[in-house]
């Protein structure tokens, strides 16, 4: 997807509830999806989809989405400053944002990452010898634009957790959708979804984790892959967090039972690493650590 603006046959309008949608004058149509959006969607994803392995097809087509997005440009601490600086924080995770305000916090996003820089990269933590190496490699992305991948991510965003347009999405559905496709190691997005949803004593609820699971696996679901990474899986996945660690009821899991728990890379999220391992591989930084890779 080009940075570029709507084509001229293209008009993005809102509803009285200020979603956004848009018509194409050449056809008469409308739809809900950013046409760059809804044409990685429909078009891009042809080659991929040859691919035997679940895993990697469905991790390829999410990074198409990330690169998409350019949320592959936007780091945590990036994330993390801006969610901050408009006052979203843990306790309020259960709570419901407009559209309006879900459309101003990527702003706030986008805003910040072009300010912090291309890769969302702390230069400062990379061996001299793979500086120039990053500096080459975000040469050639595309600079960001805030106004035009706002509106992209946020088409993203309401497809995944308001696919009614509603005008409504949750805290915890949009800070898990944005953290899982931003730059960040997969350790680092693992504690920062736990710390979102766990108690102030450092663990976790069977229904809070299972929420976790649910809205990752509306990523998977958003691009046609359902079949393999269901949603309706989530309830069996976190129990099998629970059967790991040899609990006999579904109270609570704590923090280095949920780390054990996801470095076996259960099967309905082991898309999530092999996307972090490919994110990686195209920049071949193999020094940052990472889960291990399964051949």
């Amino acid at each position: 997807m080009a940075a570029t603006a709507l084509p001229d046959e293209w008009e993005r309008s809102e509803t009285n509830g200020g979603i956004p949608y848009y018509i194409n004058h050449r056809d008469g149509t409308t739809q809900w999806e950013h046409p760059a959006l809804s044409s990685l969607l429909s078009d891009g994803f042809g080659e991929i989809n040859r691919f035997k392995y679940a895993a990697y097809r469905t991790a390829m087509k999410l990074r198409e989405v990330q690169n998409g997005t350019q949320l592959c440009n936007v780091n945590l601490g990036t994330l993390e400053r801006a969610f901050r600086e408009l006052g979203y924080h843990r306790d309020q995770s259960n709570e419901v944002l407009q559209v309006v305000e879900v459309e101003a916090l990527l702003t706030k996003v986008f805003n910040n990452a072009r300010e912090d820089g291309p890769g969302g990269y702390n230069y400062s933590l990379l061996p001299s010898w793979a500086i120039s190496k990053v500096m080459k490699k975000q040469a050639g992305r595309p600079e960001i634009e805030p106004e035009l991948y706002t509106d992209i991510t946020l088409s993203w965003i309401l497809k995944c957790y308001d696919s009614g347009r509603t005008g409504v999405v949750k805290v915890h559905s949009l800070m898990i959708g944005l953290v899982a496709l931003c730059h960040a190691t997969i350790q680092e997005k693992y504690a920062f979804v736990f710390d979102l949803m766990s108690s102030d004593q450092n663990q976790i609820s069977f229904s809070n984790l299972k929420i976790i699971i649910q809205d990752l696996l509306q990523l998977p679901h958003n691009v046609g892959e359902t079949k393999v990474f269901s949603v309706d899986a989530a309830a069996d996945t976190a129990k099998s967090c629970w059967n790991y660690n040899g609990k006999q009821t579904l109270e609570y899991v704590t923090r280095d039972e949920f780390w054990m728990w996801v470095k076996r890379e259960p099967v309905s999220l082991v898309w999530f690493p092999t996307l972090y391992r490919i994110a990686t591989s195209e920049t071949g930084l193999w020094f940052v650590i990472g889960f291990s890779i399964r051949v």
